[in-house]
């Protein structure tokens, strides 16, 4: 892998989130905000394979962890299971998660990312709502509020069978719009 060119604010935000640290919590120890992290993952590219490798390496590092627990887990199992009267579930809960994660492969090294959108070139983000239209499926026709009750009462609908539960006028119609 080529040496990647950042900065050392950046190369010390990289090892913190590499050894575990979350992102607010490197941010700070770099004396950066946040959401300077973010910036740098969007505008540059070397940040963000350096960030992504930074994240692989904080999965291994997790994943040797629980390695190193895994043989505690088994006897807490173990301990649970030779037990009749243990309840112990947030024991064997957690005993289940370190198995979890010991057993689990590890996560594929990160790709090289695919270069950085052209930023020149407007996005369109936004298409007219009328432009496709659409047809839409209804199981009953519209009926008005204002308009006769289709039950034949000669009361409008919405004093006699807007609320009604069970009547219903029979047929489907579909509505394209």
């Amino acid at each position: 892998m080529l040496p990647l060119s950042v900065s050392p604010v950046q190369d010390q935000v990289l090892a913190a989130l590499a050894n575990g640290a979350s992102l607010a919590d490197a941010a700070a120890g770099a004396q950066v905000h946040r959401n300077t992290i973010g910036n740098w993952r969007r505008s540059s590219a070397e940040f963000r394979s350096a960030f992504a490798n930074a994240l692989y390496d904080r999965a291994l590092l997790i994943r040797e962890q629980a390695e190193s627990l895994a043989s505690l887990a088994i006897d807490a199992i173990g301990e649970i299971l030779a037990d009749p009267k243990a309840t112990p579930s947030v024991r064997l809960k957690a005993a289940l998660a370190i198995l979890n994660q010991a057993t689990t492969l590890p996560p594929e090294p990160p790709a090289s990312e695919p270069p950085a959108p052209d930023l020149t070139a407007p996005e369109i983000v936004h298409n007219d709502a009328q432009s496709i239209p659409t047809s839409h499926s209804q199981t009953l026709p519209h009926i008005g509020r204002n308009q006769p009750c289709p039950c034949g009462s000669g009361s409008k609908f919405k004093v006699c069978c807007l609320n009604k539960p069970g009547k219903t006028p029979e047929q489907p119609v579909t509505i394209a719009s």
